[in-house]
């Protein structure tokens, strides 16, 4: 938070001995205060204004404030207009846009206050003496600073909920006042009209513009229609805001035995394709480390650099590795052999990383190291005394290529759907809605509202139909990435989203899985008569079982009907 100073700093004196106490010298009976009490009550409308001040009292040459109000004009008649409001009942000679407070309203502000708690006499002479629950607070403060209320107020707000003293704290909104009048006035029920709405709405299209996310319609393939957010502008935002980008993981995590985070399972460690969960890494010094490249890494600097092979890069006990295959070379040093064999992968740290395979290409480090070129590989061995496999691997990444110097980072997703209001009151309300959340957050967050973004919605199209958009979307960013700009390294950034898992009940897991559902009599595709024998029927379920683990038997079946799975 960007710290504030006071606006008119010559009209408050320091406490002689308590240099983080102030008091204003132009409102009467004014006693010190705490820095974060005095900026409140600079601002508030009771304090006397340097404007205000008797012509007697010399005032000092001063810059205007920038920590003032930044209203244009119509914003600012309009809570004039609303702080001007009158006791009701309504007069004839009543102005047409008069608004009425039977509570707050002219009348009632000039009546006494039945609940007013009476004020000391005067300020005690040292501000020390009371702590700061109980310190004196003048009466032109209508606010009176209570510590215990403000804690029990803490309570009911949202996690990290933060108070703000600053104009800047409110960003995208030009400040506090602009703000809450942009959040009353979204309420579909709400009590502002459209002539008071006038002067704010070009703010909140510029919010929209700034924060905002445009929904689209679209014609499903069976004619169904249903909405959709734009993926990529959603992602986008959440690389930008800085409540959680810090918290978001781009790498998966070697734990151990451990698994608490989505992060440490097996799926994003060591099932996934390392071009897509955990493409790259870049060292202290700035050079780009991609997956399936040659790399030279300094293990021991009395033997000088070595050849390996990137594979995979995880983190471990906060350190980020590599796993690497030891490359051999040739007898006349002509060409690499990347070792393969059983074992032969050792895990290396970032900062033991010495040269990329850019500068391998080079031909001054070839001749300085005795290495033949990245693009001379006889093959892959794979066991002793058989022969060398092919190696086909182009010699830069393509992402490496596309990504043209920026970093490229995975982005894993839980993608989740469900049916919404499905019960027999509310069947006029049933659609199915799919969701999605960040995988690299921690799991105390990734569950909070915040963090849980809508993704696509229709109450006609089934969710297959939604899918396939979405589908469309992932293909295209698989092609070429989405570029975002990350708060966290505060540079563009390439994104490569991909989804880990989809979540849903079993009703819905089995749409998207095209199950026969709960009529279906059998686990497998097979056509087993219900004349066998219990332990023949396990027998031959085991089989088909293993038959899908291999993706043979599943690729050759004829699609299933309900007839044959029955």
């Amino acid at each position: 938070m960007a710290l504030r100073t006071l606006a008119y700093p010559q009209f408050f004196s320091q406490h002689p001995r308590h240099k983080d106490r102030w008091r204003c010298e132009l409102c009467p009976d004014s006693a010190f205060l705490t820095l974060s009490r005095a900026l409140r009550h600079e601002d508030l409308k009771q304090h006397l204004n340097p404007s205000d001040t008797p012509s007697s009292l010399p005032l000092p040459d001063f810059e205007p404030s920038t920590g003032g109000s930044r209203l244009d004009p119509q914003v600012t008649s309009f809570f004039q207009d609303w702080e001007q409001s009158l006791h009701g009942p309504a007069l004839p000679d009543d102005p047409p846009d008069q608004l009425y407070d039977d509570w707050e309203g002219v009348l009632a502000a000039n009546s006494s206050d039945p609940f007013e708690q009476p004020m000391p006499d005067h300020a005690p002479d040292d501000a020390s003496s009371s702590s700061d629950e109980h310190e004196y607070v003048p009466s032109s403060d209508p606010y009176p600073y209570d510590l215990e209320q403000l804690q029990r107020d803490l309570q009911h707000a949202p996690d990290g909920g933060q108070l703000f003293f600053d104009d800047e704290d409110w960003w995208p909104w030009i400040d506090r006042k602009h703000a809450l009048l942009d959040i009353m006035g979204g309420f579909p029920r709400s009590l502002f009209s459209e002539a008071e709405l006038d002067a704010v709405k070009r703010h909140r299209e510029r919010i929209a513009n700034v924060a905002g996310v445009e929904p689209r319609t679209h014609d499903g393939a069976l004619g169904n229609l249903y909405t959709t957010l734009d993926w990529y502008q959603i992602v986008k935002h959440e690389f930008a805001n800085p409540l959680v980008r810090p918290h978001l993981h781009v790498y998966p995590e070697d734990s151990g035995t451990t698994l608490h985070e989505a992060r440490q399972g097996r799926r994003w460690l060591h099932e996934m394709p390392a071009d897509v969960a955990c493409p790259m890494a870049r060292s202290d010094h700035g050079l780009d480390f991609f997956v399936n490249e040659l790399a030279l890494v300094l293990l021991d600097p009395a033997h000088g650099p070595i050849p390996v092979l990137v594979e995979r890069w995880f983190m471990r006990a906060g350190t980020l590795l590599a796993r690497v295959r030891p490359v051999l070379l040739t007898d006349q040093r002509r060409a690499f052999i990347i070792d393969a064999r059983e074992h032969s992968s050792i895990d290396v740290k970032l900062k033991f990383f010495y040269m990329s395979v850019v500068e391998l290409l080079k031909p001054e480090t070839q001749l300085e190291y005795h290495l033949p070129r990245p693009d001379h590989v006889a093959g892959v061995l794979v066991a002793d005394h058989t022969p060398l496999k092919q190696w086909t691997v182009p010699v830069l990444n393509l992402w490496r290529i596309r990504a043209n110097g920026k970093r490229v980072l995975s982005l894993p997703l839980w993608l989740y759907c469900d049916d919404t209001s499905g019960n027999s009151s509310k069947k006029w309300n049933k659609h199915n809605s799919i969701l999605f959340t960040l995988a690299g957050l921690p799991r105390r967050l990734s569950q909070l509202m915040y963090n849980i973004h809508f993704l696509a919605t229709s109450n006609i199209a089934p969710p297959l139909e939604m899918v396939e958009q979405l589908v469309d979307v992932l293909r295209d960013a698989h092609a070429s990435g989405w570029e975002v700009w990350d708060s966290y390294y505060n540079e563009v950034v390439l994104l490569l989203p991909w989804i880990l898992a989809f979540l849903g009940d079993n009703p819905m897991a089995s749409e998207f899985a095209s199950h026969i559902g709960m009529n279906g009599k059998f686990f497998c595709r097979e056509n087993i008569a219900l004349t066998l024998t219990p332990s023949t029927c396990l027998s031959r379920l085991a089989g088909a079982f293993t038959a899908l683990l291999r993706a043979k038997k599943a690729s050759k079946s004829r699609p299933r009907t309900p007839k044959a799975g029955k």
